[in-house]
C-alpha cells in the first residue's frame, strides 16, 4: 500500500485497505450503545428491534414507547 497524507501533512501508511462496513455489524454496535438517556437515536437505526432482541436489551422497547408518547405532547 502506498503512503497517504494526514490532515497535518505528515505521511502515514494504512494498516489495511478500507472497506465499507457491513450493516449487521454497524447497526448492532449502535444498538448496544443505546440506553434510556439517548433512546432517540433508535429513530435512525433501521431494524433496531432485531438487534435489541439479539443483544438482550428488550427494555429498549418499553423505553422507546415512553419516548414516543412523551414526544406526542
Amino acid at each position: 500500500m502506498k503512503h497517504e497524507t494526514c490532515w497535518n501533512g505528515k505521511p502515514f501508511k494504512l494498516i489495511k485497505k478500507p472497506e465499507k462496513p457491513t450493516l449487521k455489524i454497524g447497526f448492532a454496535r449502535y444498538v448496544a450503545m443505546v440506553h434510556k438517556h439517548n433512546i432517540m437515536w433508535l429513530n435512525y437505526i433501521d431494524g433496531w428491534e432485531k438487534y435489541a432482541k439479539k443483544l438482550g436489551k428488550e427494555y429498549l422497547f418499553d423505553e422507546y414507547e415512553k419516548y414516543l408518547a412523551m414526544r406526542e405532547y
